[in-house]
């Protein structure tokens, strides 16, 4: 495989040539770029590129929405299209910002993540450098234990790895190492986020006290963490069982299939996650979100959108399968899944 390290080409080491870059950037058209990844042309290429229009509308929703719901949190650069051959590296750095990986090609990636208490284990170059942000560590040394003792010996990773249709948000100051795996070219967009100066945190300070609490969700709503026109909705409080009552349409005349096909739902939930009758009950809440909890719904194009609140890991994939063989065929005729 191939080892790429971003060196800043601007830095005043880069262009006197001070510095011994190990890689180089070039700006050439995008069809020149393709063609040398494909055809791993001389030292192979790992290309960057704003994402275009239509690419970038792939990664509409989902991820943006959630960080355009939270007051003072904006996007930090364009959307960028990251292209790589099966076996290329991207080594050990951190990014200042949120970070999102949105996979859209059928190659995948493997990420290695290090909280931030790691980045003094990695080498990190200083900050004036032209490799700031970036650590001296090569996992594919066979060198490692000798150049960095207390890293092999104690640094812990998250490993994740990131298939067609997957997205990866990952915090700032976590150290990653990326490897494209498979016989495919690995196609990915990455966003990235930063809270706006104007922003208080206290709002979130508060939510953090109360984030275990049957009203958890809501809460982010009523603190204005998040925007009401996507927020959750409380569906089952599995304190006192009550449902919330009409917002944004949830109790229309219209919605009534809908809202009861949700609530069948719940309460099949309910039933798969076993509550007991002490204070230790593993399930907090179940919220519903999307069209059917503000009445849009659409028959046989709106799908039941639940979020379960636990206090403990349950086997979501033998929930999930028990609610396609037991509760969907009860419903298929307005709910797509859930």
């Amino acid at each position: 495989g191939r080892q790429f390290t971003y060196v800043e080409s601007a830095h005043a080491d880069v262009v006197r040539g001070v510095f011994d870059a190990p890689s180089t950037t070039e700006v050439i058209p995008f069809a020149a770029a393709v063609a040398r990844v494909l055809r791993w042309h001389g030292n192979g290429g790992y290309v960057q590129s704003d994402a275009s229009e239509e690419m970038s509308a792939m990664c509409r929703g989902g991820v943006s929405e959630v960080f355009a719901s939270v007051p003072g949190w904006r996007e930090s650069q364009n959307q960028r299209l990251w292209l790589a051959l099966s076996g290329s590296v991207s080594t050990m750095h951190f990014d200042a910002s949120i970070s999102t990986l949105t996979q859209v090609s059928k190659g995948s990636k493997r990420m290695l993540l290090y909280p931030p208490d790691a980045l003094r284990l990695v080498g990190l170059w200083p900050n004036s450098h032209p490799l700031r942000r970036r650590g001296k560590v090569d996992l594919a040394s066979d060198d490692l234990e000798r150049d960095f003792p207390e890293f092999a010996e104690s640094a812990m990773a998250f490993e994740a790895i990131i298939h067609s249709g997957d997205v990866l948000i990952f915090p700032p100051r976590w150290a990653h190492y990326t490897e494209s795996l498979g016989d495919d070219v690995s196609m990915s967009i990455t966003q990235r986020f930063r809270q706006g100066s104007g922003t208080s945190s206290t709002a979130c300070v508060q939510w953090l006290k109360y984030r275990h609490s049957p009203m958890a969700l809501s809460r982010l709503v009523s603190s204005g963490l998040v925007r009401n026109d996507v927020g959750m909705k409380l569906l089952r409080d599995a304190v006192t069982g009550e449902i919330e009552q009409d917002v944004d349409g949830w109790g229309d005349p219209a919605n009534a299939a809908f809202r009861q096909a949700a609530i069948d739902c719940a309460d099949e939930i309910m039933r798969l996650i076993p509550q007991s009758d002490t204070a230790d009950d593993n399930i907090i809440g179940i919220y519903v979100r999307g069209s059917i909890a503000h009445g849009r719904a659409v028959a046989g194009v709106s799908d039941v959108d639940l979020i379960v609140l636990a206090k403990r890991p349950f086997d979501e994939d033998a929930v999930r399968e028990a609610l396609r063989q037991y509760w969907l065929p009860k419903w298929n005729k307005v709910i797509t899944k859930a």
